[in-house]
């Protein structure tokens, strides 16, 4: 484990943005207008984007920023692995669709009720193939989240790791933490320490 780094963090919580625990945007209004500014920023042109719901639309701007400086070369796509974590599953896309369900129920909406369609629509726009695993938690727990890690470090040959914490409850509550470890790279250490000390919960 000592060859891999911990290479870039973005939270992106309440219309704010950090990048390494640097504020880099503050945006006034509701998570419908930080993200479409966000988009415009960072993933200009992904029509697709307008389809998801908000818990994959929050993960998937996060990543988007995530990579921007950083991106994975295509010849490691393979190699990419992803591990998520919440405390709310699905829960605000499961109340929108049983409304539906009083009309018509919504196909489109109901498709958004897996947690893990996020991590699908991160690999959809960047043809990652790796393993992937969602997992729900009451809280974030550095202990948790790094037995996930340290078990996905030895059973895959992943060269790349976006792992976090994506959790949206409403259009003024969200946060979505997320990194990016690599193997092989002489940046900070991938560590429990170092990600306790980076991570950032408002």
């Amino acid at each position: 484990m000592n060859n891999w780094s911990i290479i870039n963090n973005v939270v992106l919580s309440n219309g704010k943005v950090h990048i390494n625990n640097e504020l880099k945007h503050s945006i006034e209004g509701d998570f419908a207008t930080v993200s479409k500014e966000l988009l415009n920023t960072y993933s200009k042109g992904y029509g697709k984007f307008f389809k998801m719901d908000k818990l994959s639309k929050l993960g998937f701007i996060a990543s988007e920023i995530l990579l921007h400086n950083n991106p994975i070369p295509e010849e490691d796509n393979n190699e990419v692995a992803f591990l998520i974590g919440n405390s709310e599953a699905t829960t605000y896309t499961d109340i929108k669709y049983h409304e539906s369900i009083a009309n018509i129920p919504s196909p489109a909406v109901f498709v958004y009720t897996l947690p893990n369609i996020l991590i699908g629509e991160i690999c959809l726009k960047n043809c990652f193939r790796g393993e992937n695993l969602f997992y729900i938690s009451q809280d974030f727990n550095i202990d948790e989240f790094w037995m996930h890690i340290t078990t996905l470090l030895n059973s895959s040959s992943s060269k790349h790791i976006i792992a976090g914490w994506v959790n949206f409850i409403n259009d003024e509550e969200y946060l979505s933490n997320i990194y990016l470890f690599s193997q092989g790279k002489n940046q900070l250490q991938l560590t429990k320490e170092n990600i306790q000390s980076t991570f950032i919960v408002q």
